[in-house]
């Protein structure tokens, strides 16, 4: 088990709930919630907010204790940043969503309103 699951259990049983309870309270379903401890599946950004909130821990005390496991520094810095900025925990939740070919036309986007240039377009698409 990670360390994401094993924390995520082990806060939940440090505040005396089930998993039954936490589904009541988030929403969530309770098989949902048993494959994020069993590291089964990863929570998104947003589920990770929530249950931080509903634990009475931060954001960055879940990613810190999963850097721990092995998580590497730079990715736990970036992922502590987007915590702070709701508005990139967003953009973060859409680009989960996207293929690889969409988020490569999303990068080349964001590079050129960064640097005041226009995309470099690919010959098949002129």
């Amino acid at each position: 088990m990670s360390d994401l699951g094993r924390t995520l259990r082990r806060l939940r049983k440090s505040m005396r709930m089930s998993i039954y309870d936490v589904e009541r309270r988030t929403g969530l379903h309770f098989s949902t919630i048993s494959k994020y401890e069993r590291n089964e599946r990863l929570p998104s950004l947003q589920v990770l907010k929530e249950l931080a909130e509903l634990y009475g821990v931060s954001l960055g005390s879940l990613v810190a204790e999963e850097s721990e496991g092995g998580l590497a520094p730079d990715l736990v810095a970036r992922a502590r940043a987007i915590g702070a900025r709701p508005d990139l925990a967003d953009l973060f939740d859409l680009a989960e969503e996207m293929t690889a070919d969409q988020v490569s036309g999303l990068t080349a986007m964001l590079r050129s309103i960064g640097t005041g240039r226009r995309p470099r377009r690919e010959p098949s698409e002129r």
